[in-house]
C-alpha cells in the first residue's frame, strides 16, 4: 500500500532528511506545504520568493524521492 510522509510543519531545514528516512522505510513519496513554503509568506514579493525560494526546496525534495525511488528498482 502506498504511503507518503507529511511535513506538519516540521522545521523546514529538517524535513528533507524526514523525507528520505520515510523512503528508506518505503514511503512513496511526501506531501509537504508549511515544509515548503511558510517562509515566503507574507514578504513583499511573494511570488518571487516562491519561485526563488520555494521551488528550489520542492525541486530537492522531489530529487530525494527520485534517488530513492531509482534506489529500489
Amino acid at each position: 500500500m502506498p504511503w507518503v510522509i507529511l511535513s506538519s510543519g516540521v522545521d523546514e531545514k529538517l524535513f528533507p532528511r524526514a523525507v528520505r528516512v520515510a523512503m528508506e522505510a518505503g514511503a512513496s513519496g511526501f506531501l509537504a506545504g508549511r515544509a515548503v513554503w511558510s517562509s515566503v509568506i507574507g514578504l513583499p514579493d511573494t511570488e518571487l520568493m516562491l519561485r526563488d525560494v520555494s521551488a528550489p526546496k520542492l525541486q530537492r525534495l522531489g530529487e530525494i524521492v527520485d534517488e530513492m525511488m531509482a534506489k529500489r528498482r
